[in-house]
């Protein structure tokens, strides 16, 4: 095999930072969307891990709806647990709330 002595300096195409910043931001918008697609379609299961894969408060205040979606079709022990997990999720997103508010 003969070589033609060519060695590019450089990547052809580089990812800045601000690339990589607004390749996140178009993710996470479409991670929400499904999840939020999912959740009218009461496919509750399918929402809950899509919203799980994102942080933000948005994300965490649609779980605990989820939760309490839930808890209203369980028996006494599971809606004690469902309520306890929109709790937390209630409690995660009002966090993520003020975090947004102190940047």
């Amino acid at each position: 095999r003969k070589s033609t002595g060519f060695r590019p300096k450089s990547k052809l195409f580089s990812v800045d930072s601000d690339v990589q910043g607004v390749t996140d931001i178009i993710k996470s918008e479409g991670i929400m969307t499904l999840a939020e697609y999912a959740m009218f379609q009461n496919r509750f299961e399918d929402a809950l891990n899509l919203f799980k894969k994102l942080d933000t408060y948005q994300a965490a205040y649609n779980i605990s709806q989820i939760y309490l979606l839930l808890a209203e079709d369980s028996d006494f022990i599971s809606k004690l647990s469902l309520l306890e997990k929109a709790q937390d999720a209630i409690t995660m997103a009002t966090t993520r709330a003020v975090n947004v508010d102190n940047e």
